[in-house]
């Protein structure tokens, strides 16, 4: 039995792959969406815009080109869309912002210009 089954393709048209033997309690793994806006941001701020996550919290960490962790926040989340701020005042730069929450771990792309 394979460990992972093609589930669909995100909105990049990259492949997104979730666990073959994903039991009830998790069943939405791989449904999570994130988005953030503006994008790019010119202030360093921005908003986190997350829809299907089965829980009431996420931790947003922000990390920089190499890595290194700048900003980390608990936002609120759910099945339905829920915006939230991010205050994380970031200098000029490309970052990797990751949602996570239980099993759901989602990465986005955050383009600063200042």
């Amino acid at each position: 039995t394979p460990l992972y089954s093609s589930a669909a393709s995100d909105v990049y048209k990259r492949q997104v792959y979730t666990p073959a033997n994903i039991n009830s309690v998790s069943n939405n793994l791989g449904k999570e969406l994130v988005s953030l806006f503006p994008n790019p941001s010119n202030s360093g701020n921005f908003t986190v815009r997350t829809s299907g996550f089965n829980a009431e919290n996420a931790t947003v960490i922000i990390t920089d080109a190499v890595g290194k962790t700048v900003h980390t926040q608990t936002i609120e989340v759910g099945l339905t869309p829920v915006n939230n701020t991010v205050n994380a005042n970031l200098a000029a730069g490309v970052y990797n912002v990751t949602c996570t929450s239980g099993t759901a771990r989602v990465t986005t792309k955050l383009v600063v210009n200042k």
